[in-house]
């Protein structure tokens, strides 16, 4: 009797053991997609907000070109004449800045789809390409012939250009390309009582030229720069002979006032030659010479003005970085 009940146990013990074995094997074979499904409710289950983000780009840090700068004060001479103003020339001191910056341009790549629309695209340097810019700023005081008339003269100029590199060698770097230049000023007299103000602007389209040369030294490795400038078209600005702003605003309009001239009667140039010289490595100092020639023919009238001065500054190397990445990468580097 004893051996009966033995035998039940050890097949009831069996039968318990079998069903926990196919019990644990189901149960570990249908974990998976259970957990798929649960991952996959909850995300279903999240507001229309938070699964918009999922479609924004990952974070990435974008390096941009290096940017070459140099900022320079100026002090020269000018010689001008505004027949608005007075028939007589002009000539005084000038005092000035100058920004000049170059950089290389960028090969733009092929998106990778419609999940990139939000991305910003991928680009690479194309050294071929230079992206220059020069900004001017003048404040210039000059007298008449005889000493008893005084003219005061603010002038503004800003000239971007898009340069193909051409020749490249032991002699130096030559590039070539277009040049869209903006300018603008206001001349005051003190002998004109009627029309003491003479307003100038235009927008020129013009040929300009790059040339750089670096000293093969890497004890003294100085940089020789020459950028000159010629416009072909320009339209500007000029009010008729004798014709006061009083009558330009109530009896005319500006919009008949302007003209597009060619380099005759129209001749604008400028021309900036300078030497980035390294003071050890403390410093890079920019010596350099600014020479700007204007000069506008139109309804009798003749503005002209040749400057020239000399320019001291400090030349830079920058390497800008944006992105999402560069925010938070570098933020133990920042001030703000």
């Amino acid at each position: 009797m004893r051996t009966k009940y033995t035998t039940l146990a050890r097949r009831s013990r069996l039968t318990l053991s079998l069903l926990t074995a196919l019990l644990g094997g189901a149960l570990t074979a249908t974990g998976a997609p259970l957990a798929e499904a649960t991952a996959q409710e909850a995300q279903d289950s999240l507001p229309s907000r938070d699964r918009a983000k999922s479609i924004l780009p990952e974070p990435r840090e974008v390096t941009h070109s290096p940017i070459s700068q140099v900022r320079s004060f100026s002090l020269g001479g000018i010689i001008q004449r505004d027949s608005y103003l007075s028939p007589l020339r002009y000539g005084g001191t000038q005092l000035g800045f100058v920004s000049q910056s170059a950089s290389y341009g960028y090969r733009r790549q092929r998106r990778g789809g419609l999940s990139q629309l939000l991305a910003r695209p991928e680009r690479s340097v194309d050294p071929r390409w230079t992206d220059h810019s020069l900004l001017s700023l003048s404040l210039s005081q000059s007298t008449n012939p005889a000493g008893n008339g005084r003219m005061w003269g603010l002038q503004f100029s800003y000239d971007r250009s898009y340069l193909r590199r051409l020749v490249e060698g032991r002699y130096g770097r030559l590039a070539l390309g277009p040049a869209l230049v903006g300018r603008g000023g206001a001349r005051y007299s003190s002998r004109n009582g009627n029309n003491p103000v003479s307003i100038e602007a235009s927008l020129g389209l013009g040929l300009s030229a790059l040339y750089s040369y670096r000293l093969p030294s890497l004890r003294f490795p100085a940089r020789l720069r020459l950028y000159g400038e010629l416009d072909l078209l320009s339209l500007s600005f000029s009010q008729e002979y004798g014709e006061s702003y009083y009558e330009l605003y109530y009896y005319s309009s500006w919009q008949r006032r302007l003209y597009l001239r060619g380099p005759g009667p129209a001749l604008r140039s400028q021309l900036v030659a300078g030497i980035d010289l390294p003071l050890l490595d403390w410093m890079t100092l920019s010596l350099g010479y600014r020479l700007d020639l204007q000069r506008l023919r139109v309804n009798a009238l003749e503005r002209s003005s040749l400057s020239q001065g000399l320019l001291v500054g400090v030349s830079t190397q920058l390497l800008p970085l944006s992105g999402r990445r560069a925010q938070t990468d570098y933020a133990p580097l920042s001030p703000f």
